[in-house]
């Protein structure tokens, strides 16, 4: 992915005059992406802790079942690019 970015940086680069500030937020923006890790699931208990409240464990895990699905859909945007 970064080699492709760098390629097409360059590319790009021979036509167009360029400042080098650009340069560096381009490339240095192409190696956050290419370097981010995925986003880990959060494993979702399966009972309330003892001196828990059912109420709270059901929000805590509705909760928790939220962040799973927007961390699955974070990740998928960044395997697309």
């Amino acid at each position: 992915m970064s080699d492709f970015g760098l390629k097409y940086l360059f590319e790009i680069q021979k036509d167009l005059v360029l400042v080098p500030d650009i340069v560096d937020v381009i490339y240095t923006s192409v190696c956050k992406i290419a370097t981010r890790k995925k986003i880990e699931d959060q494993e979702i208990p399966e009972a309330p802790a003892e001196g828990e409240d059912q109420g709270e464990f059901d929000d805590k895990v509705t909760k928790m079942k939220e962040d799973n699905a927007n961390a699955e859909i974070e990740n998928s945007k960044y395997d697309k690019l």
